[in-house]
């Protein structure tokens, strides 16, 4: 039991669940922080099922995407900039508000064909060829090589398709992913060993694993 559900007390704190309805809950397959598992999401934060036979059903139905992919296991985990769509409800994204909790950011057409993700690693492979890996696990073998950890690259969904990488510069437009000024969108004044953003009219110092690229200089892409 303990490896397919975790106790609902016990769940990260970035979970924006109630934590008293019942003693268990649905434990994701792989990361826990930062992400929630499609189970959660159908029937915690969109309230569109009432319980787990009820969500495996909507699951099984094959009417959940995640990332542009029909989803086949409500145990998936949809993770930071995530898209996660019902079929005949809506899109979303998978955001963290000011409070440093979950949420889902409703999506038009435009937006919910996009995702961003964050390079962590990046690796010279044999031959020479450049393995980047992502804030969500994913990894790709890339053909620009000059990208940096810390960077962003905007893929085409559903085919996963690179469209552009956003470097983590002067004056690029970043979403704050950790600290006090969680959730928020600054602009980047400097960077070093660590990040100068500017944050509604304040300059703050902070960690380069707390910022995410999402635009050059305005973001691409909506979260709040």
């Amino acid at each position: 039991m303990s490896k397919n559900h975790l106790k609902r007390l016990a769940a990260p704190r970035t979970w924006n669940i109630n934590r008293k309805s019942s003693k268990l809950i649905v434990r994701p397959y792989g990361y826990l922080e930062y992400a929630l598992p499609i189970a959660i999401i159908l029937k915690e934060l969109l309230k569109l099922t009432k319980s787990r036979l009820e969500t495996k059903r909507v699951v099984n139905s094959k009417k959940v995407l995640l990332d542009g992919k029909t989803a086949r296991n409500d145990k998936l985990p949809a993770g930071i900039m995530s898209v996660v769509e019902v079929k005949g409800i809506d899109s979303f994204r998978v955001l963290l508000n000011a409070n440093g909790k979950i949420f889902l950011k409703k999506l038009d057409s435009k937006e919910s064909s996009i995702k961003l993700c964050k390079i962590v690693s990046k690796t010279t492979l044999k031959g020479g060829k450049l393995q980047l890996g992502f804030h969500d696990g994913r990894t790709i073998i890339a053909e620009n090589k000059n990208v940096s950890i810390n960077d962003t690259v905007v893929f085409k969904l559903p085919e996963f398709k690179i469209e552009k990488y956003l470097k983590l510069a002067k004056n690029a437009s970043v979403y704050l992913i950790g600290g006090s000024n969680i959730g928020s969108v600054g602009e980047v004044e400097k960077v070093s060993d660590s990040v100068v953003v500017k944050v509604k009219g304040i300059v703050v110092k902070t960690g380069k694993e707390k910022v995410f690229v999402i635009g050059e200089g305005s973001p691409i892409i909506k979260v709040d």
